[in-house]
Parts: C-alpha cells; sequence; structure tokens
C-alpha cells in the first residue's frame, strides 16, 4: 500500500491554478524531497495533502484511504504529521505542555489536557519524541526562552509525538545558523525509516543529502521526478532556479 498517492490535484485562488494537475506517489518508508523556486506551489500542495486546503480537482489517499474532503484533524488520526515554514508554538508554555497540546489533539479530550496527568502512553511517547529531537532533560524550559533552532527541533518532536506514518516536513532548516541546519539534518536523517516523508527545502544540498526521490515543481506543475544524483546539475532544474523555464 502506498504512503501517499495525489492524482490531477488542481488548487486554485481565483484564477490563479497554484497547483495545477500535480500527481505523486509515495512508498512507505520512502523520503522524497519537493523543490522548486518560489511560487512553485510547493507549499500549497503540502496544503492540499494536510487538509488545510481543500482540492478543487483530484484526489489525496493516504495509505489507501481517500483524504480528499477530510478535515486536517481525520488527517493526523490517519497518521499525517507535518512542520510549517514559520513556527507555529505557544511561546509562553514549557516544551513539556506544547507536547502535551499535541499529543492531545489526537484525543477526544483535546480542549481539557490540563486535566491529565499524562500518564503511562502518553508520558512514554513525549519522552521518546523529545529524545528524537534531542531535547531531553528541557522539559519545564519555557518555549520563549529556546533558540530559534531549538523552536525549531520543538515543532519536529510535536509532529513526532502523534506516531505519523507520514510526515511532511515544510523548510525545517529555514533561518537557521550553518551548526543549527547540522543538528536539523542529522536528527532526520535518524527518524524511523518506516515513516514515510516528504520534504520541502530550500538548500539543494541539504535536502538532496536526506532523500531518496526528488520531486521539481514549476508554475504549480510537476516538472520531473529523480534520484538525487540525477537533480544535481540538471540543465532543466538549473534553468528553473535561474528563471529561464519555459
Amino acid at each position: 500500500m502506498k504512503a501517499l498517492e495525489l492524482s490531477n490535484v488542481v488548487v486554485r485562488f481565483g484564477a490563479l491554478r497554484a497547483v495545477d494537475g500535480a500527481s505523486l506517489s509515495l512508498e512507505q518508508g520512502e523520503r522524497r524531497a519537493v523543490i522548486g523556486p518560489n511560487g512553485a506551489g510547493k507549499t500549497t500542495l503540502f496544503n492540499a495533502i494536510t487538509g488545510v486546503i481543500r482540492p478543487a480537482e483530484g484526489r489525496v489517499v493516504i495509505q489507501g484511504w481517500d483524504g480528499t474532503r477530510a478535515s486536517p484533524q481525520a488527517r493526523a488520526r490517519r497518521g499525517v504529521g507535518r512542520t510549517f515554514q514559520i513556527t507555529n508554538l505557544f511561546p509562553e508554555l514549557t516544551i513539556a505542555e506544547n507536547m502535551r497540546v499535541a499529543l492531545r489533539g489526537l484525543t477526544a479530550a483535546k480542549w481539557n489536557f490540563w486535566a491529565s496527568d499524562e500518564a503511562g502512553a502518553g508520558r512514554g511517547a513525549i519522552a521518546e519524541a523529545l529524545a528524537a529531537a534531542r531535547l531531553e532533560g528541557q522539559d519545564e524550559v519555557q518555549v520563549k526562552h529556546l533558540s530559534y533552532g531549538a523552536q525549531r527541533q520543538l515543532e519536529l518532536a510535536m509532529a513526532l509525538v502523534q506516531k505519523p506514518r507520514l510526515l511532511l516536513l515544510d523548510e525545517p532548516a529555514a533561518g537557521l545558523s550553518p551548526v543549527e541546519r547540522g543538528a536539523v539534518a542529522d536528527i532526520v536523517r535518524a527518524l524511523p525509516r518506516d515513516i514515510a516523508m516528504v520534504l520541502i527545502e530550500h538548500d539543494m544540498d541539504l535536502a538532496l543529502g536526506l532523500v531518496d526521490s526528488v520531486t521539481v515543481m514549476h508554475e504549480g506543475r510537476v516538472l520531473l521526478e529523480a534520484a538525487p544524483d540525477q537533480i544535481r546539475g540538471n540543465a532543466q532544474v538549473q534553468e528553473v532556479y535561474l528563471g529561464r523555464a519555459a
């Protein structure tokens, strides 16, 4: 069973087709980069996969389940996790409290997360996700006191605590220093291989070093798909990034 199948997905904003008939197939455990210049439709495609935007046309099938019209919450319960271009955290809460918010988002008690003592599986899941994101031992630190790099790591931990089968990372290294970028890359590289992953990243060297396959988008369309080694030095990709593609 495929982790993700997109069939002729179209997203319109008025007359603009931000995603224009995109199709993509992802095996379980596969790691895929989606690259392209600004305005190529990459984040809009992510929004269509996660339910933030419902496509005007096409289908979004997640592990055999047609989620085209499903809510983001329903997709999360089906194992879809996501991070965002800009950190989406609660700065006045601690790391542990942010993690509880993420975990409670999958349960019927999500609006009453303070009532739980996070015993048992929840506490274990939080500890495991924080360790994977290299934030162990910092549970009681307020998010507003974290470096930007650590905030990016926390957002990744909040996605991991939900035990995703499909993980979408939208520019996880954006705005980070070279050292921080290397740390995030190491975290992503060490994730369990049974998690299917789709990555948007403008740092080509970083992206190609983390994935098995690459989809190149341009003007809302899938321009080509290839292995990372075939993308390096590809004339068509260079034309797109230099703004000369037809």
